[in-house]
């Protein structure tokens, strides 16, 4: 989707002048009309990311909260919750978790003949936009797998892989809560990439305690 400068630097928070910059180094996709740059909006999520991946095992630590990331040892847990503290102190809160959270692994791109059966699967949970808290009607859905059930879901409903597909699915290494935690949500908006799935991720976190 494309959209103006300024539509870009609000998302970004920064100037308008920065989008430019980022434009003249390749950071941020845009093409010229008429004098003006049109930005490539799937383009702001890779200049968003402005930090190292965590660990995978830290990484779905950090989603699904300190009770249930029983993979940590409690000095493990010390450290991530000192890491998130800093963050609090960020005005990007979004753009340094969502860099965070590339650790947790990748979703791809599916074809699915009927996609209303994947939300009754007791083996996927919904995200991105496919969660009621995104406020958005999509033609697209985004879901994660339960551990081990890729395999089984692909068969059962058909899915192919597919560059313009319908779903994006990842398998998840962990047991993810249902409904999935609001930081998930929230990172799986933030990298489909749209203007109204980012603006919907930055409602999601505003206000989410990262680490209780």
């Amino acid at each position: 989707m494309d959209m103006s400068v300024v539509d870009a630097a609000e998302l970004l928070r920064v100037s308008p002048r920065r989008v430019r910059a980022l434009i003249a180094s390749g950071q941020v996709r845009a093409r010229r009309i008429a004098g003006c740059h049109i930005v490539d909006s799937t383009s702001l999520r890779a200049a968003r990311h402005v930090t190292r991946p965590m660990s995978g095992p830290n990484a779905w630590a950090l989603i699904v909260g300190p009770e249930r990331a029983t993979w940590l040892n409690p000095s493990q847990k010390y450290r991530l919750r000192r890491r998130v503290a800093v963050v609090d102190q960020s005005p990007d809160r979004l753009a340094v978790v969502a860099s965070w959270l590339a650790g947790r692994g990748r979703a791809e791109a599916y074809f699915c003949p009927d996609s209303a059966r994947l939300l009754g699967d007791p083996r996927l949970v919904a995200t991105g936009v496919s969660d009621p808290r995104s406020r958005i009607s999509s033609e697209h859905d985004q879901y994660w797998v339960q551990p081990g059930y890729l395999a089984d879901v692909t068969r059962d409903h058909l899915l192919v892989p597919s560059r313009d597909g319908q779903v994006r699915m990842g398998e998840a290494p962990v047991e993810v809560p249902t409904p999935a935690p609001a930081l998930l949500v929230a990172v799986d908006l933030f990298e489909d990439g749209q203007p109204r799935s980012m603006l919907a991720a930055e409602r999601l976190i505003r206000d989410l305690v990262l680490w209780p």
